[in-house]
């Protein structure tokens, strides 16, 4: 059974050029300095890898699930670690949310410049029992509202 079509091994093959050039040679200086420099947003911006899911009148690629997966496999394949993650986090965690759930309005400010590479997500979380608060003991530092886990 094949998974990916046509489409999908053409994306691959952009993307994994991307890397191959612009990332990969420059991964031991990121690592050293401990920052993806922001400049690289807006090139893969203006190649279509940053909101593929995303409808084309946001500046989406409208494409599926698969080109997605393609695009994190490629990402990977950079041997660094960083920025496969943060490229997730932008365009399979932070920015779906407001794709998903955000009014029209909201969308329309902000998406194209995400797509676009502009603008960069994050996401925070926090879980009761969890995160910052969580110690081994089981016990929540004073003045905090943790339960155990």
């Amino acid at each position: 059974m094949k998974i990916f079509n046509e489409q999908h091994e053409m994306f691959r093959q952009a993307v994994r050029a991307f890397v191959q050039k612009e990332v990969e040679p420059h991964v031991d200086e990121w690592e050293e300095v401990g920052q993806i420099p922001k400049s690289i947003w807006p090139r893969m911006g203006a190649l279509g890898f940053l909101g593929v899911e995303y409808d084309e009148k946001y500046g989406g690629g409208g494409a599926d699930f698969l080109t997605t997966a393609v695009l994190c496999e490629e990402a990977a394949r950079s041997r660094c670690a960083a920025f496969a993650m943060a490229l997730g986090v932008h365009t399979d965690m932070a920015s779906p949310h407001l794709y998903w759930t955000g009014s029209e309005a909201l969308k329309e400010k902000y998406l194209p410049g995400i797509c676009r590479g502009a603008q960069l997500t994050a996401i925070a979380v926090t879980e009761p029992g969890g995160g910052s608060t969580w110690r081994p003991s089981g016990r929540a530092p004073p003045g905090t509202a943790a339960t155990t886990c």
